[in-house]
């Protein structure tokens, strides 16, 4: 697990008020070895969230902050297990999602961006960047296949 915080001019971390941002990469798994080599799908979110990381620090080492503080955290798996699938395995975790939760998700997070890169996703499947369904009052809004809101 990596829990990188950022801290913010204004953010709780400095006992201030602005917004704190929750960046998490999921699934972690960066490869299969040995069912597959090289980099797989999964790593996308987790090197997302670490991408994100090294921009904001280098915003910061050049004098831009941000107000509130950002909280990135993913988990890296370089030989993640895989289930047999046809045309290509599927992705495993070493790690529950339970324990990914207790472990990323906090109450200190006023706002979560969940990096998901999953090939899988019957809602949203294609290529570049795509925001799923809005979140409400903590709690997904359901959409069809057809991704409009039911």
């Amino acid at each position: 697990m990596i829990r990188i915080k950022i801290p913010g001019t204004r953010g709780k971390s400095k006992g201030m008020d602005a917004p704190t941002i929750g960046l998490l990469g999921r699934l972690g798994g960066l490869g299969a070895r040995p069912e597959v080599t090289g980099f797989v799908s999964d790593g996308d979110g987790a090197l997302a969230a670490l991408s994100a990381a090294a921009k904001l620090l280098d915003m910061q080492k050049n004098g831009d902050y941000l107000e509130g503080d950002v909280i990135i955290s993913t988990h890296i798996c370089p030989d993640a297990p895989t289930r047999p699938h046809e045309p290509v395995p599927f992705m495993d975790s070493p790690v529950e999602m339970a324990q990914v939760n207790a472990e990323e998700v906090s109450d200190e997070l006023d706002a979560i961006v969940s990096v998901d890169t999953t090939k899988g996703n019957r809602i949203i499947n294609h290529r570049g960047i795509a925001v799923s369904n809005c979140n409400r009052t903590r709690c997904c809004r359901v959409c069809n296949r057809n991704h409009t809101v039911c």
